[in-house]
């Protein structure tokens, strides 16, 4: 062992306050998996149990768990025996988790209590049960065992876990992605979880619909767990035992170490991934799939508790436990000895003022940085989705700076515009004298010892000298010790470089939007008013950002009206020189200035704003001619995107560009023409009996059309633009169709209210249009009402009626009037119900 490594394990083993007791290799290998680093630590003397993997996990509120891995074997008596001496070598130990698989028991009578394979099943208060203690008669047999408790503080633990997967947050399901790598590892095909009966004929079980479990996820399950020295293939016995005991898994280890950790006056904890239904299918198929899901769920529980050594001067200074061992004495004076692990400060790494989300992305970038010794990882993504964010946070992550240290710099490249500012740039964050070959000096000093390079913006040299900037990435991919991270917009990865990961960051979710917003205009933090306005961002981080700057201090229904008028143009704070990080339209504005953009993209960019529904990959040509070139362009930008087999732009981009690079007019007369020929297309296809294709198809281009249909009103044409609006009539039923409850009633109003102003507009520009524009608006406002008025909004649904009504009056619609008034009638009613009075 080095001597840098040994003295890290040394400052481990005098901090180590958690045990993890594994008996198979596979266990021990899948909980290895959840450290970002581990080193072996062993003892003096004969025998076995002397070896340990030590490393550190990540605690709640900011500390560190110092953890002990101990590998035993098969068997109740040996597990005690291991928990043993790992309690004597390691004397400040609170707990010993025991992790890793374990057969699971089913009850398909009763859904809320069926575990299946690859579920996680963890020991509750009842403990565990050992079945084999047992007092044996000629007429019966009893269980004996008095199942002792888990420790109270892991307990709770798991209560707050449970607590925040009720509000959509499973930590362990990030973390099986730790174990990505392992073999056997990936999650077994559904068709290869078969449960059969209890008893001949043994013929498949169906397994019983779940609300609770989430398709490809495990199900964790609290419960006691049942442990003797038996290897179960008995379903008969397995199932006397849940009518017993209520057990949810059978193992062969939990007892011995429940038994040790009582002994010592310690508690303990046991987590099961479920690999078999103890019955004659038990193979190992599920063996390492259910090794990791155990293995990320403890990973959860420690993440979930403080460290046990937040304000404490250290466990290993309190007085040892008492013991005879002369081998334990030994250890004790081992770790007495005064060594300390090194912890140099790193450089002034850039701040990260608020990190949301992307905890996955951070995870898998900081496992690769410390796991991988020839790391080049390339992080894309459009301008503002947060590419810089995301390596700042990894290189802040503790783990990181404890292994580098000093020697994580971060480049900024957004005013380097050569390959050989570049090298100055680099040279410069090193710290390294400026007396000649800028590129030679850093890539020496980079060569000293272990280090992290992140290349932030690396587009700007890119864009304007590849040759160059590829030879630099080059050199610099030459140095073996040396990790690198590079960020860029788009989906475009340099060359010069073998990547051994490419991170595409995507939008965020709106939930994981209104948080960040609320993080920062904290007092909107759940205003219902909030939801709306990220709706309009697209998920995008630095939208959300800028706007939640502009919320603070503000009202909310001004902030909306605001954003209704200036569009994306409120998106910037105010400074003297505006840039990416400041501003929506710089931000924009930087892609479009691009090396790699064309006049083409540019032009198509324009357009793509125009279309709400993007384009169809198969109609790039017909839109737009050279639109396939055009679109990889823009793709590899950042302004657009593929997906679902359509060219797409996010909502705040489309907005910039409808309100600063307006779509020419050709351009637009092309589109115009092509979605009112698809309009009379599908019309003649989806009368009667409509096929799921066109009407798929017309549910994709309804946006498209409803555009196309106000820009032909515009420009007057309004013979196409009616057309389009009948089709879009049958494209809005047909997409509520697939929408259920309140959202159903909320997105319906939506639409709805698109279509009256489409109806308005067109009306407009038509005067033989007007009468039945003013019918169609009409009949739309008595719909939005009646939708209002369900939803007891009464005084909403009352102005809607009355808006109609005056519709009808002013087109001599004597029909459709009374209707209006009929339903003015109903909401009067309803207010007297609601206030017992007329309103």
């Amino acid at each position: 062992m080095a001597s840098d490594d040994w003295e890290w394990a040394a400052a481990l083993a005098r901090r180590v306050t958690v045990g993890i007791v594994t008996a198979l290799p596979e266990e021990r290998v899948a909980m290895l998996a959840m450290f970002d680093r581990t080193v072996s630590w062993s003892f003096p003397g004969r025998g076995a149990g002397l070896v340990y993997d030590l490393g550190e996990l990540p605690a709640d509120g900011g500390g560190r768990h110092v953890v002990a891995v101990a590998i035993a074997d098969m068997g109740t008596n040996i597990a005690a025996a291991r928990g043993t001496l790992l309690l004597q070598h390691f004397p400040g130990v609170e707990a010993i988790i025991m992790v890793g698989i374990a057969g699971g028991v089913p009850n398909p009578d009763d859904p809320d209590e069926h575990v299946r394979l690859g579920d996680v099943v963890v020991s509750d208060r009842r403990g565990v049960i050992q079945y084999d203690f047992l007092k044996k008669t000629r007429a019966a047999r009893e269980v004996r065992a008095s199942p002792r408790p888990p420790h109270a503080r892991l307990l709770e633990a798991v209560r707050l876990l449970e607590s925040d997967a009720l509000a959509g947050n499973k930590p362990w399901e990030a973390h099986v992605w730790l174990a990505a790598k392992l073999e056997g590892a990936a999650r077994p095909a559904a068709a290869r979880d078969v449960l059969l009966t209890s008893r001949e004929p043994f013929v498949p079980v169906k397994h019983p619909v779940d609300g609770k479990r989430s398709a490809g996820q495990p199900r964790i399950f609290t419960g006691a767990i049942a442990s003797a020295n038996v290897l179960l293939k008995d379903p008969v016995w397995r199932d006397r035992l849940r009518d017993a005991h209520r057990v949810k898994a059978v193992e062969m280890e939990a007892s011995g170490i429940a038994d040790a950790t009582w002994v010592h006056g310690v508690g303990y904890l046991v987590v099961r991934g479920i690999c078999d239904y103890c019955d004659r299918n038990k193979n190992d198929d599920w063996h390492m799939y259910a090794a990791v899901v155990a293995a990320a769920y403890v990973r959860a529980v420690l993440g979930r508790m403080a460290s046990w050594e937040r304000g404490d001067p250290g466990p290993w200074k309190r007085a040892p436990r008492r013991s005879s061992s002369l081998r334990t004495r030994r250890a004790q004076a081992q770790l007495s000895e005064d060594v300390t692990a090194p912890r140099a400060r790193g450089p002034a790494l850039p701040a990260i003022e608020h990190f949301v989300g992307r905890t996955l992305q951070v995870e898998e970038l900081a496992h690769a940085l410390l796991g991988d010794p020839a790391a080049r990882i390339i992080v894309l993504g459009a301008g503002g989705i947060g590419k810089t964010t995301l390596t700042l946070a990894a290189l802040h992550r503790r783990e990181v700076e404890e292994r580098y240290g000093t020697r994580r710099w971060f480049v900024r490249l957004d005013a380097a515009y050569t390959a050989d500012d570049a090298a100055r740039s680099i040279r410069e964050v090193l710290g390294v004298s400026s007396s000649g070959d800028a590129l030679a000096e850093a890539t020496a000093a980079l060569a000293n010892a272990p280090g992290v390079l992140v290349l932030d913006n690396l587009e700007t040299p890119w864009e304007r000298e590849l040759v160059a900037t590829e030879a630099l990435l080059g050199a610099l991919a030459q140095i073996p010790s040396l990790r690198i991270v590079a960020s860029a917009r788009g989906g475009h990865k340099p060359a010069g470089v073998a990547w051994s990961k490419a991170i595409q960051l995507a939008p965020f979710s709106l939930n994981t939007a209104e948080v960040l917003f609320g993080a920062i205009a904290s007092e909107h933090a759940g205003d219902a008013r909030v939801r709306p306005l990220l709706a309009k961002l697209g998920g995008v981080p630095l939208a959300i950002v800028l706007l939640a700057r502009a919320a603070e201090g503000y009202d909310l229904d001004n902030l909306a009206a605001d954003l209704r008028a200036r569009r994306t143009a409120l998106l910037e704070r105010r400074q003297a020189t505006p840039d990416r990080l400041s501003s929506w339209a710089a931000s924009v504005e930087l892609s479009l200035a691009s090396r790699r953009m064309t006049p083409g993209a540019r032009r198509l960019g324009a357009l793509l704003a125009a279309l709400p529904g993007g384009i169809a990959v198969t109609d790039l040509e017909v839109v737009f001619a050279g639109g396939r070139d055009a679109a990889r362009v823009l793709s590899q930008v950042g302004l657009a995107f593929f997906e679902g087999g359509r060219l797409q732009m996010l909502a705040p981009i489309r907005e910039h560009m409808r309100l600063v690079h307006r779509a020419a007019a050709e351009d637009l007369d092309g589109a115009i023409a092509h979605y009112g020929k698809l309009a009379r297309q599908l019309a003649s296809k989806t009368g009667k009996d409509p096929a799921a294709a066109e009407l798929a198809r017309l549910a994709a281009e309804a946006p498209n059309m409803r555009a196309m249909s106000d820009a032909a009103a515009d420009k007057g044409n309004c013979e196409m633009a009616w057309e389009e609006l009948m089709l879009c009539i049958q494209g809005i039923e047909f997409n509520l169709a697939d929408v259920q409850g309140a959202q159903r009633e909320l997105v319906a109003i939506r639409s709805y209210e698109e279509m009256i102003w489409s109806f308005r507009l067109l009306g407009s520009q038509s005067a033989e249009r007007r009468a039945a524009c003013a019918g169609y608006e009409a009949a739309y406002l008595l719909k939005i009402g009646d939708i209002e008025l369900a939803r007891s909004e009464v005084e909403k649904a009352y102005d809607r009626y009355q808006e109609a009504m005056q519709i009808y009056k002013q087109v001599n619609d004597v029909f459709g009037e009374a209707r209006a008034i009929a339903r003015q009638k109903l909401a009067k009613q309803a207010a007297t119900r609601h206030s017992g009075r007329p309103k």
